[in-house]
C-alpha cells in the first residue's frame, strides 16, 4: 500500500491509482488495469502529487538532480520547476494555497523551545507559490497544534491550514494575517 497514490491523472473526474515499483510507474485509469507510464526508480515515499500546470490532471513532483521537477500526468520526463529548496520531500505538502489553480509547495519546521523546563513544540509554515517561487511565510511560529490542510470555505479556491486553539478550529489562509474561527461552536 505504501507504493500507491490516488489522483486524477487523466482529468476525467474519476480517481486513478498510481503505483511505483522502484523501476516503473503504473497508473490504473478509471478502474482499468494498470498501464506503465514512465520508468523511474522513485517510489511514492519520494514523491508528491498535485496539479502544477492547471490542466486538472495530477502531476508527479520530486527532487531530482538538485532541482524541483515535475512529471506532468506521470507521463512526461522530469521537467524543471526551480532549483531545489529542500533535499527531500518528507516535510513537503502540496495544495493550492493562493487559489490560482496551480498547486503550491508548503513545508513546515518544528522547533522545541524551553527544552529543559516546559518543552513546547513551535511550528512554522512557508510556501513556494506554484512550486517555482522562493519561500513565503504562511504561518509564523505558533505552538497551536496543526490538524490538516484543505479547502474549508465554499467559493474560496485557496487551501488553508486548520489549527486548534482553545476548544475551536482556526483557519490560516495565505496572504491573511487573521485566523478566523472555522467551527461555529466550541469543541471539547
Amino acid at each position: 500500500m505504501s507504493d500507491l497514490a490516488v489522483g486524477d491523472f487523466d482529468a476525467t473526474g474519476q480517481a486513478d491509482i498510481f503505483y511505483a515499483d522502484g523501476e516503473t510507474w503504473w497508473v490504473a485509469y478509471d478502474n482499468a488495469p494498470f498501464v506503465p507510464t514512465q520508468t523511474s526508480g522513485f517510489r511514492v515515499k519520494d514523491l508528491r502529487f498535485g496539479d502544477f500546470n492547471a490542466d486538472k490532471r495530477t502531476d508527479v513532483f520530486g527532487v531530482v538532480s538538485n532541482a524541483w521537477r515535475v512529471s506532468y500526468s506521470a507521463e512526461s520526463s522530469w521537467m524543471f520547476l526551480r532549483s531545489k529548496l529542500t533535499d527531500k520531500v518528507d516535510t513537503l505538502r502540496v495544495a493550492d494555497f493562493d487559489g490560482n489553480g496551480i498547486d503550491d509547495i508548503a513545508t513546515y519546521t518544528v522547533q522545541v523551545v524551553n527544552p529543559t523546563t516546559t518543552p513546547v513544540a513551535v511550528m512554522s509554515w512557508k510556501i513556494s507559490r506554484d512550486g517555482t517561487g522562493g519561500w513565503k511565510t504562511l504561518l509564523k511560529p505558533t505552538s497551536l497544534p496543526f490538524a490538516g490542510i484543505g479547502n474549508f470555505v465554499a467559493d474560496d479556491p485557496r487551501a488553508g491550514l486548520l489549527i486548534w486553539s482553545e476548544n475551536t478550529w482556526l483557519r490560516v489562509n495565505f496572504g491573511e494575517s487573521s485566523k478566523p474561527r472555522h467551527a461555529r461552536q466550541h469543541m471539547r
